[in-house]
């Protein structure tokens, strides 16, 4: 598996600019965030701090990828 995700990190950078794949990948805590509380979301507490956060980095990947 390891070499599966340096291979798709590296041929990412083929497909769009550095500035797009970096933050993109860079995201992962978000999606950590999300899948824990779908999968033990008796064990994540998601509060006010995390849920402001996580909005905060959609709307600059967005952005990133609209105006970058």
């Amino acid at each position: 598996t390891q070499s599966f995700a340096s291979t798709s990190f590296w041929s990412a950078f083929s497909l769009a600019p550095v500035v797009l794949i970096v933050p993109t990948l860079q995201s992962y805590p978000l999606i950590t965030l999300i899948l824990s509380y779908l999968f033990i979301r008796r064990l994540e507490k998601l509060n006010r701090a995390a849920i402001i956060g996580s909005f905060f980095i959609v709307i600059a990947l967005v952005l990133l990828v609209l105006y970058g």
